[in-house]
């Protein structure tokens, strides 16, 4: 924001001072090369902790920061020190920010990076405490835009004095980076506001893409008119901004969206992290930084994985990392310690932010379609600032690898009336699913049912269905009560026991954008409804689902039981995460660890053998004659086995007791009763659970764990435990609504109790 004061100023300089070439700053001593860096790393995390504990300890004596630039711009140092720190998590209410927060309070800035700076600090601190200040500056802002569209300094600046009509891309691009802050914080902005800017954006585009400093048609000397990248990736940034702020019927949208594509395009022809491409006037760079961090933005914003041929998220962070000092801050390379370094630093951090943010949305663009980001921004702007957080989406293709569609908790798709889905992209969405991803399908106007087929067919090997919620499904009501969708309409895909695909007929991408220009919000209101119960959750720190296993806990290395889940045919997978949960309970309890393996019984099974298998799934299950005959021999041997029906319907227990039966000669199992010592705990001194008192809901009524349980003995020995309710979805944290199944906490205590009472069984023991 005040990035390019320095650039800005060279208009009232006669020559240029020197400085070092390419706008490095200098790499800790003994650093190597660059290197990606994934984000989340530590390394990354490390960065953002130096650059803010610097920040903190550059304060003057009053509790502020001041800087050269601040002679020139008073206040703005400090607005943008709020706006940095308020991005990367800082609470607004913390004590440090808090002289630098009353300083740009009672300033009267009259400049307008000055005033666009603290726009957006004020925007970060929020609209319930500093509307009415929020308010002014966006008048203000408003009120300083030139006929022909853009901005420039404002009243009182030297430049402006000399040169009444000037505008530059670098004013125009902050002061488009506020307006759009404040008015996604409920702030008026006059329509044609955005209308005056797009078309002066369009027009100061120079032929080859790019963007200058100084606009085509302006008196005297045209300054760095040439398109170089920090320009480039302002306008593209500003661009994207006003273009969503349009309404859709302007006639130029499919002119301005040619203008985003044509900006892009040069910065992915042109890209380079060590130094702003195409720079002039020999090798003399200001504020290498402003550019890194406007070309992460348009990144985030266009929704782009890659710029060009580069992923830029882990170059960036390894690029940045690489150049950071050893205090902490982010310099040009070969000059000293001084107050430049706040400014470079606060953009470093901004930049580092932006490459740090875990994707929250993928938007699926189908073979042949043409992207278009609207509904996706809009949906992730608002489930972002509904977390109070900054949430990020890109575009992936239908040929997307399985881990970037896993990148994402959310799959949105909006696909065109005659969309195929290929047997290639059925399995990854089917695994994307069975891991926990929620998909949002964006129903085509006018289709009769043929979306509703191809998602199903996807499915079509599991017990899944399609059914039409009513308005008692906690989708309408979970987070945000729902009391009117106008024409949508959401049909779930998924089992009796919870669905992770939801259609929506009625137009609901277009109630997406029409939310965003301040309509009815129930759009978001019920895509976070439906992330809520899918049991997706959007925190500060990070995007879960429940494919993200949780930390484990630490256990004793002599103390590690292994339990193999049966590969069979069919949905054999149900709740990844299980067996980490179930690790943590034990661990937590006994310091025991548990591990995981897979079996598919189709050889023997090796020794030392598992003292306990797990068979989960919702169709009965197929055991080939091989298979049946490993399952008794291991049985018999001393082995046991769970049986978990994952969506409590009773024809997977019923057909695995039958299995299980012939291989051991047991006709039928026993029914599990109140005072088994698998119900209440007390085998091998008391080392159980207490789930006497555990319930399951039925229908109308609550019944007892223990009604749903039941046994095979071999020789007098529990061979098999039966659950002919959910226990593997509850316990790997997933949403129960509709089948019978315990609570979470239930379910953790009736597996640790499977695996306990298997190991003190065993022969031998």
């Amino acid at each position: 924001m005040f990035t390019i004061t320095t650039v800005c100023a060279v208009a009232l300089l006669t020559t240029l001072p020197s400085a070092p070439a390419c706008g490095q700053a200098p790499r800790a001593a003994g650093a190597s090369a660059a290197k990606t860096v994934q984000p989340g790393s530590r390394a990354a995390m490390r960065a953002v902790a130096a650059g803010l504990k610097f920040l903190q300890a550059s304060r003057d004596e009053t509790g502020r920061w001041t800087s050269t630039y601040d002679k020139r711009f008073p206040g703005g140092v400090d607005s943008l020190v709020i706006a940095t720190s308020l991005s990367l998590g800082v609470k607004g209410d913390d004590a440090q920010l808090a002289a630098a927060i009353a300083a740009a309070t009672a300033a009267k800035p009259t400049t307008v990076y000055a005033r666009a700076m603290r726009l957006m600090a004020y925007v970060r601190l929020g609209s319930d405490k500093f509307g009415a200040q929020i308010a002014e500056d966006a008048e203000f802002l408003q009120a300083r835009q030139s006929t022909t569209g853009g901005w420039g300094y404002g009243l009182g600046h030297p430049t402006m004095h000399r040169r009444p009509k000037w505008t530059d891309m670098c004013n125009t691009t902050f002061a488009l980076l506020a307006l759009s802050d404040a008015a996604s914080s409920g702030a008026t902005i006059k329509p044609d506001v955005w209308k005056k800017a797009a078309v002066y954006l369009s027009k100061v585009q120079n032929p080859d893409g790019g963007w200058g400093y100084e606009p085509a048609g302006g008196s005297g000397l045209r300054l760095r008119g040439t398109s170089h990248g920090s320009m480039t990736a302002a306008g593209v940034t500003a661009m994207s901004a006003v273009k969503a702020k349009l309404p859709s019927d302007n006639p130029d949208l499919a002119k301005y969206a040619e203008t985003l594509a044509k900006g892009r395009k040069w910065l992915g022809d042109n890209y380079a992290l060590a130094k702003i491409p195409k720079w002039g006037w020999g090798d003399i760079t200001y504020f290498p930084y402003f550019y890194l961090y406007m070309l992460s933005r348009v990144a985030v914003e266009s929704g782009s994985a890659q710029i060009g041929q580069h992923s830029w998220q882990g170059e960036l962070l390894g690029h940045l990392i690489a150049r950071q000092s050893a205090d902490g801050a982010w310099r040009r390379t070969g000059e000293e310690a001084g107050p430049k370094d706040i400014v470079y630093t606060c953009f470093a951090l901004m930049a580092l932010s932006n490459a740090q943010k875990p994707v929250l949305v993928n938007k699926l663009i189908p073979a042949a379609a043409e992207p278009d980001g609207a509904d996706v921004a809009a949906l992730a702007g608002w489930l972002g600032q509904s977390a109070k957080r900054d949430a990020r989406w890109q575009f992936v293709p239908h040929t997307a690898s399985q881990s970037v569609l896993d990148a994402a908790p959310v799959l949105y798709i909006a696909p065109p009336a005659d969309m195929t889905i290929s047997d290639s992209l059925a399995a990854r969405i089917r695994l994307y699913v069975l891991r926990g991803g929620m998909v949002l399908v964006a129903v085509p106007q006018g289709d009769t049912g043929k979306t509703k087929e191809a998602f199903l067919s996807v499915f079509e090997q599991y017990y899944h269905h399609a059914a039409l919620l009513t308005g008692s499904h906690p989708a309408f009501s979970i987070r945000h009560k729902i009391t009117s969708l106008g024409t949508m309409t959401v049909t779930s895909i998924g089992d009796y026991c919870r669905s992770r695909v939801f259609l929506i007929s009625g137009g609901f991408s277009e109630a997406l954008q029409k939310g965003s220009a301040g309509g009815s919000p129930a759009g978001f209101q019920l895509a976070a409804n439906l992330a809520a119960y899918s049991g997706i959750g959007f925190t500060r720190e990070a995007p879960r689902r429940p494919a993200h296993l949780p930390k484990a806990l630490p256990a004793s290395k002599n103390r590690i039981v292994t339990i193999a889940r049966i590969r069979h045919a069919g949905d054999w997978y149900t709740g990844p995460a299980a067996i980490r949960y179930l690790h943590n309970t034990l661990a937590g309890a006994l310091s025991l660890g548990v591990s995981q393996t897979v079996v598919d019984l189709e050889d023997p099974i090796t020794s030392p053998a598992p003292p306990l298998l797990w068979m989960t799934g919702t169709k009965p299950p197929k055991l080939s004659t091989i298979q049946q005959e490993m399952l008794g021999a291991y049985l018999k041997k001393g082995g046991m086995i769970f049986v978990d029906s994952a969506l409590g319907k009773p024809e997977f227990a019923q057909q695995a007791a039958a299995v299980i039966g012939r291989t051991v000669g047991v006709v039928a199992p026993e029914k599990v009763t109140l005072t088994d010592p698998l119900i209440t705990g007390k085998f091998a001194g008391g080392v159980g659970s207490d789930l006497t008192k555990a319930t399951v809901r039925i229908g109308a009524r609550q019944a007892p764990l223990a009604e749903m349980l039941s046994v095979i003995r071999y020789e007098g020995r529990v061979v098999a435990l039966i659950s002919r309710c959910a226990v593997t979805v509850p316990l790997d944290g997933g949403y129960t609504y509709g089948c019978v199944a315990p609570s979470a906490d239930d379910a953790r205590r009736l597996a640790a109790n499977a695996v306990l009472f298997a190991l003190t069984q065993r022969k031998g023991r």
